[in-house]
């Protein structure tokens, strides 16, 4: 049973995205305003209600989406034309 342990650590590429149109995320993130994709983050979402990873914290999402991110670059890719998000996360 997990009670036995005093710290429990998951990490993780988990597949939560921000439930925005593409479009509009890259819009929020030009203007540097990461709070409202946050406000629409599905894990953020998905732990608030209970849904998922019952009991476990995240730190605070200080740093831009990092899914899509182009490397040694600013931008995001268009292959796929997927939406930016925060997919690398570490919860305890």
């Amino acid at each position: 049973p997990l009670n036995y342990y005093h710290a429990l650590f998951v990490f993780g590429d988990f597949n939560y995205r921000v439930e925005l149109p593409r479009e509009t995320v890259l819009t929020y993130l030009e203007n540097g305003d990461a709070g409202m994709l946050i406000k629409k983050d599905q894990l953020l979402r998905a732990m608030s209600e209970g849904a998922a990873f019952f009991g476990f914290q995240e730190g605070q999402l200080s740093f831009l989406p990092t899914y899509r991110m182009l490397r040694g670059r600013e931008g995001y890719s268009d292959e796929k034309f997927r939406i930016p998000s925060w997919t690398d996360r570490v919860l305890w």
